[in-house]
């Protein structure tokens, strides 16, 4: 079989729709998981990734710094 480039054009469907009902679910189920992360994850786990955002955050701050130079 010899290979033909297609014709039609892919069609495409975007919902748009403003279900209230889905919404506060979806917030819902946000919140549920937010919360148990919260509980769930020990304090030192919680410190161990501050600490890494510190030092990313500070070899940001040092590498942006010298490039302005």
């Amino acid at each position: 079989m010899k290979w033909r480039p297609r014709s039609d054009k892919a069609q495409v469907r975007c919902y748009q729709g403003n279900n209230l009902a889905l919404q506060i679910a979806g917030i819902a189920l946000m919140f549920i998981g937010v919360l148990l992360l919260f509980i769930c994850i020990p304090g030192w786990a919680w410190a161990a990734v501050i600490g890494l955002l510190l030092i990313v955050a500070g070899y940001l701050l040092v590498r942006f710094n010298s490039a302005w130079r």
